[in-house]
């Protein structure tokens, strides 16, 4: 952060500093999303003060944030927070900090850029700065003075005085006010950073980011089916190429659906579930959409034992069931035991899984794995890209569509080329499946697939 001596007094600690950045870019990363620093610092200026800032794209998110500071500050403590949407100067809300310690007041910061609301608003009761307020009473005094010259909390910032001697002092003298105000974007930005560039470098980093996930699923697909890992899950937006990605690395290492491996499509409940396990046990097994065996809890237990990391896994169904019967049975009675398999279609209450499941789901990681129970078991994927990264794949990828669709170059680049154009026109969510119905409707023959597609629902 050498860039900001030029804007800050001596008394500022660089590393302290430092620490304050790591804190709050750790954090919010988790809880708003991946944050992409923008090259250089800004600056901005609004009434009473003038600032230096640095900026943030929230990856995939549309939007930007920028933590300010008042030019000259002898304090670490962020001023104020600028919320952008797209890539403009002026942001939509700024929020005002009056709160000294920065661990404190980020879950509140990250909970309001999430979901904006005006006015102002208090730190949880729990995590109040009692300590901090102590070390700053005596400076209360002076700002106590300013209040009742009529001078705002934001004025008597831009004096000086730090975040908790302001709060700590509105307080004493009843000036109303949280921690925290939201309101409309007050700045004006007089000196932006390299955003053109930044937005340039995050396109570019997000396709590769894309591309680099879809490699990395191949290869766990392939680990899955070499017995190296008994297990994969992967969660995301639907049509980004995760079922078919997965499909077409195991058929390349010569796996055949139905013998080697079973395709799970949508609804199947934790008993059917069982029942395929046992089928498949020394297979694999893909759940392909099958986001209601992630709801059940007694899906979610049957995923846990099938899933654990063992290269032999033991499963069991302990509740009671027509479709099971005593595993005791295979040793003390195996002619009973294979009839009942044969005729009645039932299987063991307990077996020895040996294969592999993937598990697909269009649901967000967390809502797939909310207690993170299933990601200890078991890796995890997220294939969750950008539009416009989404976008360009397409685009590389559409001549090798339209060849699989048995389609020619020319009329797969004109339907490709109008998806595309109807995508970005509409705003609509781009998808592998849109291109391929899109292609179908075209090899047929039709004449009208143009006004088909202009019709279609987004």
């Amino acid at each position: 952060m050498q860039g900001f001596k030029e804007y800050l007094e001596e008394a500022f600690s660089l590393k302290s500093f430092d620490k304050v950045i790591e804190l709050m870019e750790s954090y919010l990363s988790k809880k708003v999303g991946e944050l992409y620093k923008v090259d250089e610092p800004e600056e901005y200026k609004k009434a009473g003060e003038t600032g230096v800032g640095i900026r943030y794209f929230i990856r995939g998110k549309g939007k930007s944030i920028r933590f300010n500071w008042i030019k000259g500050s002898k304090s670490v403590s962020v001023n104020s927070v600028d919320l952008f949407t797209g890539y403009n100067d002026t942001p939509d809300y700024t929020f005002e900090i009056f709160a000294e310690s920065v661990a404190k007041y980020l879950p509140k910061l990250a909970q309001l850029i999430n979901n904006p609301v005006m006015g102002d608003h208090d730190i949880n009761e729990s995590s109040k700065m009692n300590d901090e307020l102590m070390l700053i009473e005596s400076k209360t005094d002076d700002v106590i003075k300013l209040f009742k010259q009529g001078k705002t909390r934001t004025e008597i910032k831009a004096m000086g005085f730090s975040n908790g001697t302001v709060f700590a002092a509105s307080k004493k003298f009843k000036v109303s006010g949280g921690e925290i105000t939201v309101s409309q974007g007050k700045t004006s930005t007089t000196k932006p950073g390299k955003i053109e560039q930044t937005v340039k470098e995050l396109a570019k980093d997000d396709k590769k980011l894309f591309e680099l996930k879809i490699e990395k699923l191949k290869t766990l697909a392939k680990l899955v089916a070499q017995k190296h890992l008994p297990s994969l899950l992967v969660a995301g937006a639907p049509g980004t190429g995760k079922s078919y990605n997965i499909e077409e690395t195991w058929k390349k290492m010569g796996l055949v659906e139905g013998v080697d491996w079973k395709l799970v499509k949508a609804g199947v409940s934790a008993v059917g579930a069982y029942r395929l396990m046992y089928q498949y046990r020394e297979g694999f097994i893909l759940f392909d959409d099958a986001d209601g065996i992630f709801k059940d809890q007694e899906g979610r237990n049957l995923l846990k034992g099938a899933l654990d990391d063992k290269a032999v896994r033991r499963v069991s169904w302990e509740k009671d069931s027509s479709m099971v019967f005593p595993a005791s049975l295979l040793q003390t009675d195996p002619e009973e035991a294979e009839k009942l398999m044969k005729e009645k279609h039932k299987v063991p209450n307990s077996f020895d899984f040996t294969g592999g499941i993937v598990a697909i789901s269009n649901m967000a990681a967390h809502k797939l794995d909310p207690d993170g129970a299933l990601r200890s078991r078991s890796f995890m994927l997220n294939i969750d890209p950008t539009k416009d990264a989404f976008l360009d794949r397409i685009k590389d990828l559409g001549a090798e569509i339209g060849k699989k669709l048995g389609i020619d170059k020319k009329l797969s680049k004109e339907v490709l080329d109008y998806v595309i154009h109807d995508i970005e026109t509409r705003n609509k969510q781009p998808s592998l499946r849109s291109i391929s119905k899109a292609i179908g409707l075209a090899k047929s023959g039709i004449p009208d697939w143009r006004e088909i597609i202009d019709l279609s629902v987004s």
